[in-house]
Parts: C-alpha cells; sequence; structure tokens
C-alpha cells in the first residue's frame, strides 16, 4: 500500500491501564484511491513503522505493508519500497 503524508500530529505520553506508559502519534494521510484516512500510531506496535512515521513529512510518499490482526483492524506492519527516495 502506498500513502501520501497529510499531516503527522504532535507525539503524545499516555499512561496505560497497567501505569506503563507508551507514545501514540496519529498520521494523516491520503490513501490509494485519493482519501483522507488517518491512522493512530502506538510506540508499543511496530516499532520501526512508528519510529520512521515521526520523520514523515507533508506530501511524503510511503509504501507500507499492511495486515489484518486478529480483532478485524488493518495494522501498518512495515515500511515498504518506498517511491519518493
Amino acid at each position: 500500500m502506498q500513502i501520501t503524508v497529510v499531516d503527522v500530529g504532535a507525539l503524545n505520553t499516555m499512561q496505560g491501564k497497567n501505569g506503563r506508559s507508551y507514545q501514540s502519534l496519529e498520521i494523516a494521510y491520503k490513501n490509494e484511491q485519493g482519501q483522507i484516512q488517518s491512522k493512530k500510531l502506538m510506540s508499543f506496535g511496530n516499532a520501526d513503522v512508528f519510529k520512521a512515521a515521526q520523520g514523515w513529512t507533508k506530501g511524503e510518499v510511503v509504501g507500507l505493508t499492511t495486515e489484518k490482526d486478529a480483532n478485524g483492524y488493518w495494522q501498518w506492519t512495515a515500511l515498504g519500497d518506498n517511491p519518493s527516495s
């Protein structure tokens, strides 16, 4: 899947139910059909994608690998080919 970054939100630190803190980041993007969508990434999810997303800029085209998790939600699991590099 390829996305075009529209906006990268501020990095937020949250407190989990277990008392441990984690970070979250919201990405606004255009999907391959040109629709604007958003995705909330968590630091305890895929660390490579989370770290890379912090440096994305508006207009950047990013390749991603996605997988549906056990709850039926699509997750960004890996960085794919980046067509803008």
